[in-house]
């Protein structure tokens, strides 16, 4: 699959707000015809799913192929931050649930993809990781368990799909401004006891 281009079919995974948010404007500024799934209702997604749940994401996926006829575009966008801690202190039930959103969504959401893309002769998925994906980073093991994992997952599936014109990429950002990194540097600063202004200072150098 080439350019994106006008009539491009494509589904953004948390497109509501943030990384997800600006990649739907980019898709639909190229022409694309861009579906959003989120799991917040307040942010108006064309589907309010959450990508954990099986009856959820095939529910989406009946729709699209009805009024669509077929996908060329997945952008696997849909995460969470999960907490921070030493090993030792976070709750077991705490790192089910980042790995289960994390991975098991884009895992779901690929799988349900995949037969639309391959009836459309091809396309393209990317999976957002981060650059926890390929760098070690303390008190965040969830996060960096599941972002290590999209990226093996992404490098997996281009090896699986690339027969069927379905190319893979995984794109690894660095920490962006927001709410949500509002809230990951407050957690973050809790768990390692120092002061959230000056662990700020340390994200904004890295930048």
């Amino acid at each position: 699959m080439g350019r994106v281009k006008d009539g491009t079919r494509a589904l953004v995974t948390g497109g509501g707000s943030g990384i997800g948010r600006s990649i739907v404007a980019g898709l639909r500024s190229a022409g694309a015809l861009v579906l959003v799934c989120d799991a917040d209702s307040a942010t108006n997604p064309d589907f309010v799913v959450d990508v954990v749940e099986e009856e959820s994401v095939q529910r989406m996926f009946t729709s699209i192929e009805r009024d669509l006829g077929g996908l060329d575009v997945l952008a696997n966008n849909a995460g969470i931050a999960g907490p921070a801690g030493l090993v030792d202190e976070i709750p077991s039930d705490a790192f089910d649930q980042v790995v289960a959103f994390n991975i098991g969504g884009t895992f779901r959401v690929t799988r349900h993809a995949v037969p639309l893309l391959r009836s459309s002769g091809g396309g393209l998925i990317f999976n957002i990781a981060s650059t926890a994906g390929i760098f070690p980073y303390p008190y965040r093991s969830p996060y960096v368990a599941s972002k290590w994992a999209m990226v093996g997952l992404g490098q997996s599936w281009a090896m699986e799909l690339g027969e069927d014109n379905i190319r893979v990429n995984v794109i690894c950002p660095g920490s962006v401004g927001g709410s949500r990194m509002d809230q990951v540097m407050a957690r973050e600063a809790e768990a390692k006891e120092i002061d959230e202004a000056v662990l700020c200072s340390g994200y904004e150098s890295q930048v």
